[in-house]
């Protein structure tokens, strides 16, 4: 039963592994076992489970992309300015003050 926590954490990670000799399981969008099966005990096993579709407030709802979308208009203005720097050197000065 551990294994299964453990896989679960993994999976979180971004890290899969299979489920041969061990414990199949479906778990909630906050990690909670919803459903739990041993999948040595037969040479094909499955298993079905409801899950709950839930529709929590995030910060990322809240917020939306704003994030992105300021970071990639800051890279934009960046590199414009680097190019108009490299174009006319002598516009550094205006620039610098």
């Amino acid at each position: 039963m551990l294994g299964s926590r453990i896989g679960n954490m993994r999976r979180k990670k971004g890290q899969h592994r299979a489920a041969q000799q061990g414990y199949l399981t479906v778990s909630d969008d906050r990690g909670r076992i919803l459903a739990e099966f041993r999948s040595d005990s037969a040479p094909f096993s499955t298993l079905v489970a409801d899950v709950p579709v839930m529709h929590d407030t995030t910060l990322y709802l809240v917020l939306g992309d704003w994030f992105a979308w300021f970071a990639l208009a800051t890279l934009a203005f960046t590199l414009v300015q680097f190019y108009l720097l490299r174009e006319n050197p002598h516009k550094r000065r205006v620039l610098d003050a």
